[in-house]
């Protein structure tokens, strides 16, 4: 099969070792060394979002029902849905807690 010019080493390798990107076909030692590099475009898809604990307990807690469930819609953070999460449940501990306090 014919050899293929990588765009980013500028040498003729196979292109069924190659790996496609934006740049187009690269050598598989290119991308190897982008691996490495930590510039591919494929390792960094997969970096998880922290989030805000605090956003979204204050969402949670004030939000009610309505607070969490746009937490965990609209929210990337991992942190910030786990602060709504325990939020809403704090505001339904927080609730009975007023109730029956109230009813004494």
């Amino acid at each position: 099969m014919a050899n293929s010019i990588c765009p980013g080493c500028k040498q003729p390798f196979d292109p069924d070792e190659g790996s496609y990107t934006e740049e187009g076909l690269i050598c598989g030692d290119c991308q190897d060394q982008r691996v490495l590099d930590g510039t591919d475009e494929m390792s960094s898809a997969g970096d998880v979002v922290e989030g805000s604990f605090a956003g979204g307990f204050a969402a949670g807690f004030f939000g009610g029902c309505i607070g969490w469930l746009l937490v965990n819609l609209l929210a990337k953070g991992v942190e910030t849905k786990k602060g709504a999460r325990i939020g809403f449940f704090s505001g339904i501990a927080v609730g009975f807690v007023i109730r029956a306090l109230s009813a004494l």
